[in-house]
């Protein structure tokens, strides 16, 4: 049972993801809340891009990143 549940939520996961793409380390799953309809039309013309280099595809001991 404990092997099927990171299965489990990648089905799901992908189901609400607005795109999904399949690496030979990992997979990349995008979601945002105009494709989830979370927010209303006002709300929408608050939101801006954040730019800036948060994302690292590695950790500090050099393996691939989780999240």
């Amino acid at each position: 049972m404990d092997t099927m549940v990171p299965f489990v939520f990648m089905y799901y996961a992908i189901q609400f993801s607005e795109s999904a793409k399949f690496g030979t380390d990992f997979i990349e799953m995008g979601f945002s809340f105009d494709h989830l309809h979370l927010l209303k039309p006002k709300q929408q013309k608050l939101l801006k891009q954040i730019k800036g280099g948060m994302y690292k595809e590695k950790n500090a001991a050099g393996d691939s990143a989780l999240l």
